[in-house]
């Protein structure tokens, strides 16, 4: 059962388009991605993962969905 959720609760599934906060020393900013693929750990303590493209074309993996928001 799929419970990775966004910053408002929805529900994040294959296909949806996130936005992610990126951060480099004090600068912030947001970047997009699709997800390819969500990781649920089968045993406690493990962390959900979201896997995608970002909007540069590379590989990403989020360990924390509810710090995303679905905007798309």
């Amino acid at each position: 059962m799929n419970k990775a959720k966004d910053f408002t609760g929805k529900i994040i599934k294959v296909g949806d388009k996130l936005a992610y906060p990126v951060r480099a020393g004090s600068h912030m900013w947001l970047r997009a991605m699709v997800v390819d693929n969500i990781i649920i750990p089968n045993k406690a303590g493990q962390v959900i993962q979201l896997q995608g493209i970002n909007d540069k074309g590379n590989r990403v993996i989020l360990e924390q969905p509810h710090r995303c928001v679905v905007i798309g």
